[in-house]
This record gives structure tokens, C-alpha cells and sequence, in this order.
């Protein structure tokens, strides 16, 4: 079976107060580009699909993010002893 031929281009901005991410379907126009939301933690009860993940990370003293910190997914190298949050949260 043959590969499937690619459908879009994707840019990536890796900022340093921002990153984000970019695509268009490979047939269209320029003006169809668009902003690929990327989820992320925006407060210690809620997960959003923002345009732009904010280049940040908090890092909590063992019990200061409250019980939910990892989830949906812990941030790179936290652990309950050393709870940490990144993006719009940590922002």
C-alpha cells in the first residue's frame, strides 16, 4: 500500500513568551490559513483549546497546585513532590 500524500502544511513558532501552531490544507489559498488550538491547562479545573500556549512553566511546592495538577497530563519532570504547571496556567 502506498503512502498517503500529504494534505497540509503545518508551521510551528516555538516563541519565547508564546508558541503556535499553523496550517493550511496543501489546495487551498493562502487566506485559508488557520490556528491549530492547542489544549492546555487554564486554571486548576479547566482544559481549553487556546490559539497560543504561553512559554511558561510554574513550579509548585508539594501540595500547592491542589490535587489535580497532572491531569490531563503532568508537565515534563513534575512529580506530587514537585507539582508544576505550564502554559496559560502557569502564566
Amino acid at each position: 500500500m502506498a503512502p498517503a500524500a500529504p494534505r497540509y502544511a503545518v508551521g510551528i513558532d516555538l516563541g519565547t513568551s508564546h508558541s503556535a501552531l499553523a496550517y493550511v490544507p496543501l489546495q487551498a489559498a493562502a487566506a485559508d490559513i488557520a490556528l491549530l488550538p492547542i489544549a492546555q491547562r487554564s486554571s486548576a479545573s479547566e482544559v481549553q483549546a487556546l490559539a497560543l500556549l504561553p512559554s511558561a512553566r510554574y513550579q509548585g511546592a508539594e501540595g500547592e497546585l491542589g490535587p489535580h495538577w497532572d491531569q490531563p497530563w503532568p508537565a515534563l519532570g513534575a512529580s506530587a513532590a514537585h507539582p508544576a504547571a505550564t502554559g496559560q496556567w502557569a502564566r
